[in-house]
């Protein structure tokens, strides 16, 4: 099967944002992190990220409580991203701003997000909708071994051979006359349909 190369999360925001690295000019808005304030401190780091997104970058944010968030953009555009591995990085944004982001450096497409506060996130690509597509892989002999950082392991029920994919960021309209499930193209592509007629490519890791 042909190797498609990877949709990443930097597709989505290079058209956005300037590489290497890109900032917020929100200042201001967070407080430094205890264990009594965690929660309201990620609150107050996402919505500085969502509305540097919205207010700086024209980004309508969705996002969920478990992590995962998808970005509108002006043109129409939809992608579907996770945040996840938070922590300290020693890394800190310019004077001033309360939101930075670069590429993770490891080849994968990943996007680290830095807060003024000293923290950081990674951000990848993610499945629009996790169980449809657990299911759809269920139904062609897959199951889902684990998920680390965007990188998804498969294993064949009955061969037991495994692979390694991740998912491209962008979301497409599909066209009619598909199914909901997942399909190969006749250039190797693999994607997978959910149930809203969404369309998402999955990409077989190196």
């Amino acid at each position: 099967m042909k190797r498609t190369q990877t949709l990443s999360i930097l597709v989505a925001l290079t058209a956005i944002l300037a590489l290497p690295a890109y900032a917020s000019s929100r200042s201001g808005g967070n407080e430094q992190e205890s264990d009594d304030d965690h929660t309201s401190t990620v609150h107050n780091e996402h919505d500085d990220l969502d509305n540097d997104l919205n207010e700086t970058h024209g980004m309508r944010v969705e996002r969920n409580a478990d992590g995962h968030m998808e970005l509108h953009d002006t043109s129409g555009n939809r992608y579907s991203y996770r945040l996840a591995n938070r922590g300290s990085t020693g890394e800190t944004c310019p004077a001033g701003k309360t939101v930075c982001y670069h590429d993770s450096g490891d080849g994968s497409g990943n996007l680290v997000v830095n807060y003024s506060t000293g923290k950081s996130e990674t951000a990848h690509a993610e499945a629009h909708n996790g169980n449809e597509l657990t299911e759809h892989a269920n139904r062609m002999g897959y199951n889902i071994v684990s998920t680390s950082n965007g990188l998804v392991t498969v294993r064949h029920a009955a061969a037991g051979s495994t692979a390694k994919v991740r998912y491209g960021a962008r979301l497409n309209q599909g066209t009619s006359g598909y199914a909901p499930g997942i399909r190969v193209e006749t250039d190797g592509r693999i994607i997978v349909r959910y149930n809203n007629g969404l369309e998402q490519d999955i990409i077989v890791a190196p």
